[in-house]
């Protein structure tokens, strides 16, 4: 494809390698956009859970250039560690912000170098975490 975007190209759903010749079920519990529109609805009592190595991408704005984003952390299970990590595209992300999870039941927020990102990603790098809500400048909803 000559030209095309992160946009063109972006996973819509999880991606899963099997065997060749593999029969698959898929099971539908909640999609990745399901889970990001869980944390930008304006509601604390709906939540996303993760575990190490799980992650919320926020596809944002057409030339947006997040700098700071605040979390609300329901809870964790210790020690739990995450990155936020910015993308210009094509689907290579570059991390910002390393951290610990301490706080809970309150925003928290992380302030990094403002860059130009089609997505923001919130990856559990240790342990267990739930969000309950982002708030973040030039969503695209």
């Amino acid at each position: 494809m000559i030209g095309a975007s992160s946009e063109d190209i972006r996973l819509k759903d999880k991606l899963s390698v099997v065997p060749y010749g593999t029969t698959i079920t898929k099971a539908v519990d909640m999609g990745l956009n399901e889970s990001v529109k869980m944390v930008l609805d304006n509601n604390e009592y709906t939540e996303w859970n993760g575990t190490a190595g799980d992650f919320l991408n926020i596809i944002m704005d057409e030339n947006a250039q997040p700098e700071k984003i605040d979390i609300y952390w329901k809870s964790i299970e210790h020690p739990a560690a995450f990155e936020i990590q910015l993308s210009s595209g094509g689907g290579q992300f570059i991390t910002v912000y390393k951290g610990n999870i301490t706080d809970t039941e309150k925003y928290s927020t992380y302030i990094f170098k403002k860059a130009v990102a089609s997505d923001l990603r919130i990856l559990i790098t240790s342990g267990k975490a739930t969000i309950s809500e982002v708030k973040l400048d030039n969503v695209k909803r």
